[in-house]
């Protein structure tokens, strides 16, 4: 074992027997040649710190006053103080990690991440501080592939990893039923392939199998360059869901006429609804909670839903598979509704909900239709889909939109579309 080997294992401690032989199937002698760094994509890191502080949960667990405290003290609170704060973890530790100075922070950070309920403070520490920050995170990332239950919140905070240490435990989870866990762990090696192979050359006889996969997804990757087929035109960006229980009834709208949305307690099928600033349109996959499909090229939605399922199609099916879907001929049933979009934004959210503005006044919204873990919407038109679990927001140009219910022989099937 090398002298880093030993650091490594050391830092994983009483908890690398959850692993068995992770750390013997870790690249041996490679790191000094493939060092372990962050490859950010432009924007990536500004928009993680940025959706994390915006989560709309924060106030709702984390009071005013000790929020302030934190954003105005990097300079004036003691260690102790901060220690007190992350003491608290769940929402506290997350608040903390965002405005703490960069020393407290790395000093709290094993700790919060072996409690893996934590991973969100992953993200922030690696936007923070970049490669500080990476030894860390890299000696805690055996959490993935020790507890597969918790790949789908940490794989997504390890894609800007560029480490081989981390490849072995990444390509176990190829090997998992939940397709998200496999689309997040191939999306790792096809961003890291080089890391991913000196990760991987090392990997003992009994992960063959895995490394076999991995290798095959990078194989699949090379060959297909030069002459890749086309991306499907609908990307998916999100699964619109009721958190309170599964009847997800859906109200959809122009962003500025959706501002003034109350919230409907009883919602009465497809209807149109009359606001102060123009018409929204209420409506229902059978109270389906839909995965949505977007196309900016062609200005379209598509939701898609099946009969008593209560998670996201993606769990089960691969995108190809939802792309076909999108693809078969459509046959209306029923009348359309329509509205018009001049914000050049359409809001997407469950029905129920109350849909302010960031930074409106709630002061006369039922407080049965609007809490502070209510998602809000964005003041203005955003530059690419926005998505907060029970609220979508996509960019498009303005017009008239019509939604037109047009079911396959396997899927309930809705599309929000441009008119001529």
């Amino acid at each position: 074992m090398t002298h880093q080997d030993a650091m490594t294992a050391g830092r994983l401690g009483a908890n690398a027997h959850r692993l068995g032989d992770y750390v013997d199937c870790m690249a041996t002698g490679d790191e000094a040649a493939y060092p372990a760094t962050l490859t950010w994509n432009e924007g990536e890191a500004e928009a993680l710190l940025e959706a994390r502080m915006a989560d709309p949960s924060i106030p709702f667990h984390v009071p005013e006053p000790e929020h302030a405290q934190m954003r105005e003290g990097a300079a004036t609170l003691t260690p102790d103080a901060w220690s007190a704060f992350f003491a608290k973890g769940g929402y506290h530790a997350r608040v903390a990690s965002f405005y703490a100075p960069k020393e407290i922070v790395l000093a709290h950070l094993e700790a919060q991440l072996r409690k893996v309920d934590q991973y969100w403070n992953v993200g922030i520490a690696l936007a923070r501080f970049g490669a500080d920050a990476v030894p860390l995170v890299v000696a805690q990332a055996h959490h993935v592939a020790s507890n597969p239950a918790y790949a789908t919140s940490w794989l997504p905070e390890l894609q800007p990893v560029d480490a081989a240490e981390i490849a072995p435990g990444i390509a176990r989870l190829l090997g998992e039923k939940k397709l998200e866990i496999k689309r997040l762990a191939k999306a790792w090696i096809l961003r890291h392939p080089e890391a991913a192979r000196a990760g991987l050359a090392h990997a003992k006889p009994a992960e063959a199998r895995y490394v076999a996969a991995a290798i095959a997804v990078l194989d699949g990757a090379s060959a297909a360059t030069g002459s890749k087929a086309a991306p499907a035109s609908h990307a998916h960006v999100g699964w619109v869901y009721y958190r309170a229980h599964q009847a997800s009834p859906l109200v959809a709208g122009d962003l500025d006429v959706m501002k003034d949305w109350p919230g409907e307690e009883d919602p009465d099928g497809d209807a149109l609804t009359e606001l102060p600033k123009g018409v929204v349109a209420s409506f229902d996959l059978e109270l389906q909670a839909p995965d949505v499909l977007f196309s900016a090229a062609q200005n379209e939605l598509v939701l898609l839903a099946v009969h008593g399922n209560g998670r996201s199609l993606r769990e089960e099916h691969e995108d190809d598979e939802l792309a076909v879907e999108v693809a078969k001929p459509i046959a209306e049933q029923g009348e359309a509704l329509r509205f018009e979009v001049g914000s050049r934004a359409i809001a997407l959210s469950i029905a129920y909900n109350a849909t302010p503005a960031v930074g409106a006044s709630v002061a006369q919204l039922d407080a049965s239709r609007f809490d502070p873990r209510t998602p809000r919407l964005p003041a203005t038109a955003p530059e690419k889909p926005l998505y907060e679990a029970e609220l979508l927001v996509v960019p498009v140009a303005n017009g008239s939109y019509e939604i037109v219910r047009s079911d396959t022989d396997r899927m309930m099937r809705v599309f929000i579309r441009k008119t001529p």
